[in-house]
C-alpha cells in the first residue's frame, strides 16, 4: 500500500511499466505529453493534455505489463491518494489473465464495429 499528496507523480510517461495500481481512495488524474515539431527554426515543443480522472475502485497500469510497453501516460495524483502497488511478478501471477481477457473481448467487439474494421489491433490495444 503507497500513500500520495496532492500533484505527487505516481507513474511517469515513457517510463519502464513495472507495476500495477489499484485505488483504494483518493482521486488522480490521467496526462499525456505530446511533442511537436514546429521546424528547424522553431523546434519542439511539448503539450500537456489532462485525459481524465480515477477514483477509487480503479486502476492503471496493466497495459504495460501485460506488452511489456513503457507508460502511455502520467498519473498524478489530484488528492491524498491511498494504492495498492502489485508488482509485475504478482500481477502475472495473480491478476494478468483477467486483464488479458477482458482486453481481448473489447478488441474482439471492437473488430466487429464497422468503423474499427481497418484499424489495427496494436491501435486498438492503445
Amino acid at each position: 500500500v503507497e500513500n500520495f499528496r496532492p500533484n505527487e507523480v505516481i507513474v511517469k510517461q515513457g517510463d519502464k511499466g513495472d507495476s500495477f495500481y489499484y485505488i483504494l481512495s483518493g482521486i488522480v488524474k490521467i496526462v499525456i505529453c505530446k511533442k511537436y515539431d514546429l521546424g528547424p527554426e522553431e523546434g519542439e515543443i511539448s503539450i500537456d493534455k489532462y485525459i481524465g480522472d480515477l477514483k477509487a475502485g480503479q486502476s492503471f497500469g496493466e497495459l504495460s505489463l501485460i506488452y511489456g510497453t513503457e507508460r502511455s501516460a502520467t498519473i498524478i495524483s489530484v488528492t491524498n491518494s491511498t494504492l495498492i502497488k502489485i508488482n509485475k511478478l504478482s500481477f502475472d501471477t495473480y491478476v494478468k489473465d483477467i486483464f488479458e481477457t477482458q482486453l481481448k473481448d473489447q478488441i474482439d467487439f471492437m473488430k466487429i464495429c464497422p468503423i474499427f474494421h481497418k484499424i489495427e489491433k496494436e491501435k486498438l490495444i492503445k
